[in-house]
């Protein structure tokens, strides 16, 4: 027997909404997926609000977007729903059946580029966006790394399989055995196989053509930074990481990758240059 809600967590571009819907069409036609537009579209309708109405209260902030949005979730979750996406995120500490998909940042930002119809470029800031935003409600939520696998019962890589294949996959394990723990032993998820990031990237020193970054692993390390076209590598191995960035163009954004022991890391990064260096007005009589 299912257990419900079902979510289906993910990166942006590994393929969270074409999956839900192979679910619900393979699995029961009468489940409800709930994707961000049907999340809006059920807060207005539970609120008795417009579209109109319902977005306007939130720019003007006399309703509070995350409470009404995620009360809605709460009310609606504890029905035969598949909560699919960025709010699926959300739901983790309820009683469910958590699903995580990966793809590799090539893959998810191809797609995203597909879908959106974005150049590639825009297609990559955007993921990189997405990464960020899902990281932080995970660690403000739960406390922990958005990427660890022990969150979720299933994770799925979906670089070499159709929606339609994984799909079927969680239907059979959903069906069979509830709350199964299954992980890709191959995949990015094993700790043996690619160390973790604990602290950062943090930017500082930023100015319009330069950048330091910084981060920490929770073992020694040789890691290299790509940005621009260029790489940046350690030149030993360490756990605090340090890297000058330089030749950038002002008032820009650059999505960069950081790569652990020569693996690449799951998430895809963001570094805004200013537009001018910020002035300081000295006080008089201050030396110089």
């Amino acid at each position: 027997m299912a257990i419900y809600p079902i979510l289906i967590c993910g990166q942006k571009g590994a393929g969270c909404s074409e999956v839900a819907n192979n679910l619900k069409n393979t699995m029961d036609n009468s489940l409800t997926v709930i994707n961000s537009q049907e999340l809006y579209r059920l807060t207005a309708a539970r609120m008795q609000l417009s579209y109109p109405d319902l977005f306007e209260s939130f720019n003007r902030r006399t309703i509070n977007k995350d409470k009404a949005l995620i009360d809605t979730m709460h009310e609606y979750t504890d029905e035969k729903t598949i909560v699919e996406g960025k709010f699926a995120f959300k739901a983790l500490d309820k009683s469910a059946y958590k699903i995580f998909l990966t793809a590799s940042p090539e893959k998810r930002s191809k797609h995203i580029s597909r879908m959106w119809n974005i150049t590639y470029p825009k297609a990559l800031l955007e993921m990189a966006r997405s990464d960020n935003e899902r990281r932080k409600m995970v660690k403000k939520q739960l406390g922990k790394n958005w990427l660890d696998a022990s969150i979720y019962d299933l994770t799925i890589d979906t670089n070499n399989i159709s929606h339609e294949q994984t799909a079927k996959i969680v239907k059979e394990l959903i069906e069979s055995k509830p709350y199964i723990k299954v992980i890709n032993q191959n995949s990015a998820f094993n700790n043996n196989l690619i160390p973790e990031i604990i602290q950062g990237p943090s930017i500082y020193l930023v100015t319009p053509d330069s950048a330091a970054i910084s981060w920490q692993t929770d073992i020694p390390t040789i890691d290299s930074l790509n940005i621009n076209g260029n790489s940046y590598p350690d030149s030993k191995p360490t756990m605090n990481h340090e890297t000058c960035v330089k030749g950038l163009s002002k008032d820009t954004e650059y999505p960069y990758e950081i790569f652990l022991n020569g693996k690449k890391d799951l998430e895809t990064y963001i570094l805004k240059t200013p537009r001018k260096i910020p002035s300081f007005n000295r006080k008089p009589g201050a030396s110089s």
